[in-house]
């Protein structure tokens, strides 16, 4: 990871970076501990300015196995995230 960040530091202006990886990252915490590094990068010299996702290849495994499998309802792996995602929205305001 931080080769990938030195690398994307010389070649282009970082600016913004969220780190999912950090322990006290609350974003994390919040998407069932989902991890990643999020940068807003701008190409130097010109106005084109872009996301790149730094992500761990196990996660993207994972991630891609899970969302291809189906449960006995038809859901996607993708699907029952939301669904839990938006019962833990819910259960937090209660």
């Amino acid at each position: 990871m931080t080769t990938a960040l030195k690398a994307i530091d010389a070649g282009l202006d970082i600016l913004r970076l969220k780190n999912r990886f950090a322990l006290r990252d609350k974003m994390a915490k919040s998407t069932a501990r989902y991890r990643d590094c999020q940068l807003l990068v701008r190409v130097r010299g010109s106005e084109l300015i872009m996301e790149v996702q730094l992500h761990l290849e196990i996660m993207l495994v994972v991630q891609q196995k899970l969302a291809d499998i189906e449960d006995d309802h038809g859901r996607s792996g993708q699907e029952r995230y939301i669904e839990f995602r938006n019962m833990r929205d819910t259960a937090e305001l209660l």
